[in-house]
C-alpha cells in the first residue's frame, strides 16, 4: 500500500528509507537505551523541521519510525524468531511505515 503520508510527503520519495533503514540500523549497533548516531542525526532533522524546512518533518517521522522499527527487531533478535515469529515482526514494522 506504499509509506505513510507523514514519511514522504511533501518531497521525501525514496529518501525516506536512508532514514527508516538507517536510524532502525542506529538503534540495533548501539545496543539497549543508547541511540548514539541515531540521537545526532535527529537533532539535524528536527532542527531543519524547526527552521521551516519542508523537509524537516516527514525526515523527523522517518527517523522516528526508523526508531521504532529498530526497537521491534531488537525485541525479535535472539528468540529463534520462526516463521510465525517473522511474521509478526513483519506486521509490527508494516504498521509502523505503511499505510
Amino acid at each position: 500500500t506504499g509509506f505513510k503520508n507523514e514519511l514522504i510527503h511533501p518531497n521525501q520519495g525514496s529518501d525516506v528509507y536512508k532514514h527508516v533503514v538507517g536510524h532502525a540500523g542506529a538503534v540495533l549497533a548501539q545496543g539497549i537505551g543508547g541511540y548514539g548516531i541515531s540521537d545526532w542525526q535527529l537533532g539535524i532533522d528536527q532542527d531543519e523541521a524547526a527552521r521551516g524546512d519542508v523537509s524537516g518533518p516527514p525526515e523527523v517521522a522517518g527517523s522516528l519510525a526508523g526508531r521504532q522499527i529498530g526497537e521491534i527487531m531488537r525485541k525479535h533478535i535472539g528468540n529463534g524468531a520462526g516463521r510465525f515469529q517473522f511474521r509478526t515482526v513483519l506486521t509490527e514494522i508494516k504498521s509502523v511505515i505503511c499505510k
